[in-house]
């Protein structure tokens, strides 16, 4: 009986033992952390103002996120109409509210604009100054403009190219020759259409310095190379706000450096 309790004792600490093993053994559990979420900005963004002050620009647009009318704090300003299905027809250049000049559009039965009629306006009287006639390339790309005098007689010829992307590259005239580069970030004014048209029409004078700013469609214009004229160079940098559009504006004209900042809008 002895025997018998004492063997029942040893194996009672041998099981707690053993008990007290496999507790020690578990693992211990900590709560699971998960990595920080990092945002992505995905807003669709439109620029409205550009600059401050003296040099300030404000741009509107149509529903189709057309540009309608810029205007900028000198007085001056330009205003295209478009037809019912959002076609450009008429673009109006002002001063202190007053037509001054502007060209009117004929359209091709696919909807493009072909031929630019150009005039200038004095009080009630409008005066025409000449033609320009575009050719489009498979894309529907302007690939070459056709310039004319009132009697219709050819003056002039530009001649354009393009990267794989759709920016504009190279413009060959009789009087200019320009190359241009560009970065891969998202362009200054993506969402916009016909912004070809205001870079067509050399409406870039309604910018500070008049920067080339019509340039930045899909990509950022970085560079601008008047071959003919080496002194005539643009050149610009950029600061990117969270959702990936040009914040600030840093640019280099004729050796002149100066900085603009833009404030956008959001699109849903």
């Amino acid at each position: 009986m002895e025997i018998y309790k004492k063997c029942l004792w040893i194996g009672s600490i041998f099981l707690l033992g053993c008990w007290g093993c496999k507790k020690k053994e578990e693992p211990v559990h900590t709560p699971e952390t998960k990595p920080p979420v990092v945002e992505v900005g995905t807003r669709k963004l439109i620029p409205v103002q550009l600059g401050t002050g003296k040099s300030k620009v404000i741009l509107n647009y149509t529903l189709q996120l057309a540009i309608q009318k810029i205007t900028n704090e000198d007085g001056r300003a330009i205003v295209i109409t478009y037809d019912q299905t959002g076609k450009p027809i008429e673009l109006e250049r002002f001063k202190n509210e007053e037509p001054v000049s502007g060209t009117s559009y004929e359209l091709d039965e696919k909807g493009r604009v072909i031929t630019g009629t150009t005039y200038k306006i004095k009080g009630s009287s409008y005066m025409q100054t000449g033609i320009y006639e575009l050719d489009y390339n498979k894309e529907n790309q302007v690939i070459k403009i056709s310039y004319f005098d009132i009697n219709n007689r050819k003056i002039a010829e530009q001649e354009k190219s393009y990267n794989h992307t759709g920016s504009l590259t190279i413009e060959k005239g009789i009087t200019s020759s320009s190359n241009y580069d560009y970065d891969l970030k998202t362009g200054l004014f993506k969402q916009i259409s016909y912004l070809w048209l205001l870079q067509l029409e050399k409406e870039n004078n309604l910018f500070p310095s008049g920067m080339n700013l019509f340039l930045s469609g899909v990509n950022n214009i970085q560079l601008c190379n008047n071959l003919l004229s080496p002194n005539m160079q643009q050149s610009f940098s950029y600061i990117f706000n969270k959702d990936g559009y040009p914040e600030t504006i840093n640019a280099t004209i004729d050796g002149v450096k100066s900085a603009v900042k833009v404030t956008y809008q959001e699109i849903k």
